[in-house]
C-alpha cells in the first residue's frame, strides 16, 4: 500500500464526515432493513464522537440498546456478542460491495 493511502485510512476524519458516511451505512440495502443493527452501529459511532469510546461495554450496549435491564449478565444473555457478530457481518458485506470512487469511503476505515 502507497505511503498516501495508509496515511489517508489512518487519518481522522472529522465528526460531521463521520455521520455523513454513517448515514450513508445505515441507508444500504446491508442495514436500511436491520433496525437493531443500525441502532447498535449508531449507538456505538454517536458514543464515540462523544468522546466515550472507553465506556463502550457489553452491558451499556445491551441496556441502551436493546432495552435489557441495568442488571443485565452477559453470561445468561449472549445477545449483543451475537449482534455483534452480525453487524461486523454486515459491515464487511458493506464495503465489499461500497462504491470504491465514493470519496466518503477514501478515510473510512474498513474492517479487516
Amino acid at each position: 500500500m502507497p505511503l498516501e493511502d495508509a496515511n489517508a485510512r489512518d487519518a481522522i476524519p472529522d465528526s460531521q464526515a463521520v455521520r455523513v458516511h454513517l448515514a450513508k451505512v445505515l441507508a444500504s440495502a446491508q442495514f436500511s432493513t436491520a433496525p437493531r443493527l443500525s441502532r447498535f452501529l449508531s449507538f456505538v459511532v454517536d458514543s464515540a464522537l462523544e468522546g466515550r469510546s472507553s465506556e463502550i461495554k457489553e452491558s451499556l450496549i445491551a441496556v441502551e440498546v436493546y432495552g435489557r435491564p441495568p442488571d443485565y449478565n452477559p453470561q445468561m444473555d449472549s445477545t449483543v456478542r451475537v449482534e455483534a457478530w452480525r453487524l461486523r457481518a454486515k459491515l464487511r458485506d458493506f464495503y465489499a460491495t461500497a462504491d470504491a470512487s465514493d470519496p466518503s469511503l477514501a478515510t473510512s476505515s474498513r474492517p479487516r
